[in-house]
């Protein structure tokens, strides 16, 4: 235990004399009793900071599932469909705090694949916000076991939905006559909180099933071993269980205040207006506001003064003296002023992007996870020391790294209170994930010799060459990405080549710039700078990892709603490009 975390320990001891939490209608139950009206929430109306304390959220939960019952919903699954927002949180925490089963669904894919997974999960009642009124309207018409739509929205009604504020209503007057059937229900930890159906636009999305034992083994970690501060910052969606369970649900029970970002377009005004002091990131975060920084600089002609700043500060580092705060503290000040720490997650992040922001003095913390472990697995509490690291097993849990090679590299395996116990009415494809307790990630990894675990890349995107070396692509497209700044998104993977009159496995990549970058260069000259510059960052691997074939692009890979490549598009656009 380090001595900032025995502080943080002395000035909590309300948080930390409970006893471990059992399930999730417990948290908002302790956490009113615990902060009362401090503010749990805030979010932006009509360019104001609007507060929700601690006590309102537990009334407003207890009225919505109070009025949710009596509509005859009890034991059903519910939909959650919507931007960042009080109500999302509201609808989600009141759903599976003694309702039935709540299913938050991604707010990126198309009506079409939305209405598709409300009748994959046997959705009967949804809350949508205004934007997704189509969508849900198109499977109403396509099922009839879709009983309610409720509107996330303060605004006027829609045609056909009841809004959240009506609900609230609605369960006061019930509860005001002693209806207690949602307050009084028992929740058991086993019972099943919620399904989070994977990123993906096919059929093949697979519903994660989480107890209330491994949300709340998740959140008691978070708890135990995390320093928080005063505000955090919600930036990603909250359909996702990073955002949801590592920064919104831990984070009203431990009694930080949550300050929604209703918009990426309103992102830098409203770290001026909530001045938070910790934000949840995915990689492409930190690379943008790392990139914007040094953007700036150049811009202003600032950069060599700031190179010189970070080398100064660095050598005060090394002789034990942190000055960032005062050196950097104008950087700090672009993001309102209090942002202290950042936790990176949902994707393996590129060191050269952590180390460059913890030179600025920002904290960060590195984890790895996945939703099958509500979600995370291990993690890193000095990323400015380790960036390369996920740290070690996160509480409760344990790994194992599966048919290890000759480098130490094998399959990262995990099991715990917070694993999954399987995919929604889904038996195949449990069976293949799942085995004896243990849940095979697909994630490759490693130990390092500080005994931290090192992520390697996916076992289903390892390249097998014809002399039976193994590449990780990953690996290639992190160096790559590194010393090419302007090859915005790579990847690399295995292509076939004619020598001597065989044909051959090669390494080959596919590469995304933006013409915009080079508005007097031609097709032909950015491909010929792009080939020599990778020939260059050939001299640094061994031969069989060597770039052999460079195709270029102009428009930027498919992803996913997580802004995750899609590998296999990439590779089969690379095919129909390379073969014309």
């Amino acid at each position: 235990m380090t001595k900032e975390f025995e502080i943080w320990k002395e000035q909590n001891p309300k948080l930390f004399a409970q006893p471990p939490l059992k399930d999730m209608k417990q948290l908002v139950k302790r956490a009113a009793e615990m902060h009362g009206e401090r503010a749990a929430v805030k979010e932006r109306k009509g360019g104001e900071a609007i507060s929700h304390s601690a006590n309102e959220l537990k009334e407003s939960i207890e009225a919505i599932g109070t009025a949710l019952i009596d509509m005859g919903l009890e034991g059903k699954n519910i939909a959650v469909l919507g931007e960042n927002s009080y109500h999302w949180i509201l609808a989600f925490l009141s759903i599976i705090g003694g309702v039935g089963v709540a299913i938050p669904l991604d707010k990126e894919l198309t009506d079409k694949d939305l209405a598709r997974l409300m009748a994959k999960g046997e959705i009967e009642a949804v809350f949508s916000s205004r934007t997704y009124i189509g969508a849900v309207k198109q499977h109403k018409e396509e099922s009839d076991k879709l009983r309610y739509q409720f509107l996330m929205s303060s605004d006027s009604p829609a045609e056909g939905f009841i809004t959240v504020d009506e609900l609230i209503a609605r369960g006061k007057e019930l509860i005001s006559k002693g209806d207690r059937r949602y307050i009084d229900k028992a929740v058991s930890p086993d019972d099943l909180a919620a399904v989070f159906f994977t990123s993906g636009t096919t059929g093949a999305n697979k519903g994660v099933m989480l107890t209330h034992k491994n949300l709340v083994t998740n959140i008691e970690g978070m708890v135990h071993n995390v320093v928080f501060r005063d505000s955090t910052f919600s930036v990603l969606p909250m359909n996702h269980i990073y955002e949801l369970n590592c920064n919104i649900l831990p984070l009203i029970y431990i009694g930080v205040t949550i300050c929604i970002n209703d918009s990426l377009k309103n992102l830098m005004s409203n770290f001026q207006l909530f001045k938070p002091h910790m934000v949840m990131l995915v990689p492409t975060f930190a690379e943008n506001f790392y990139n914007a920084i040094w953007a700036e600089a150049e811009k202003t002609g600032q950069a060599e003064k700031l190179r010189q700043a970070v080398e100064y500060s660095n050598s005060l580092l090394e002789k034990g003296i942190d000055k960032r705060a005062e050196i950097f503290g104008f950087i700090r000040q672009k993001f309102g002023g209090n942002l202290d720490l950042m936790i990176c997650g949902g994707a393996p992040c590129n060191p050269k992007f952590i180390k460059g922001l913890a030179d600025f003095g920002f904290r960060f913390y590195l984890g790895y996870g996945l939703t099958e472990a509500a979600p995370i697995a291990s993690l890193n509490l000095d990323g400015g020391k380790y960036p390369a690291s996920t740290g070690t097993p996160f509480h409760k849990t344990e790994y194992i790294l599966h048919d290890t090679d000759a480098d130490g590299i094998g399959e990262v395996w995990l099991r715990g209170d917070n694993i999954s116990c399987g995919y929604y009415k889904d038996s195949k494809a449990t069976s293949e994930s799942f085995m004896d307790g243990w849940f095979k990630t697909g994630d490759l990894g490693k130990i390092d010799e500080n005994g931290h675990l090192v992520l390697v890349g996916r076992k289903k995107s390892l390249i097998v060459l014809d002399n039976g070396k193994n590449v990780h692509p990953e690996e290639i497209e992190d160096l790559v990405k590194d010393e090419i700044p302007y090859i915005r998104e790579i990847v690399v993977l295995e292509a076939k080549k004619e020598i001597l009159g065989s044909n051959q496995s090669i390494i080959a990549a596919i590469v995304f710039i933006d013409m915009a970058d080079f508005p007097d260069k031609s097709m032909e000259e950015i491909w010929q700078m792009a080939s020599s510059d990778i020939n260059k960052v050939n001299k640094k691997l061994p031969g069989y990892k060597m770039i052999r074939d460079v195709t270029v692009v102009t428009e930027d890979f498919e992803k996913t709603s997580t802004k995750k490549i899609i590998r296999q598009k990439a590779i089969e656009r690379y095919r129909l490009v390379s073969s014309r």
